[in-house]
């Protein structure tokens, strides 16, 4: 993963590195969702069960 350098990078980095036991999570929370949202989408699959069957 690439981060864009900035002012606020400190203060990010140092929330992230305190979860889970900051007082608060958003950053790591709004962190974890754009990666997933960046992620491609996974093939879906299903199951079926076949009942009768020795």
């Amino acid at each position: 993963m690439l981060v864009l350098r900035g002012g606020w990078n400190e203060a990010w980095f140092s929330s992230l590195e305190g979860f889970p036991e900051a007082a608060h999570d958003d950053d790591a929370d709004n962190t974890s969702r754009a990666f997933n949202a960046l992620l491609p989408p996974q093939p879906t699959t299903s199951t079926t069960t076949v009942t009768g069957l020795i």
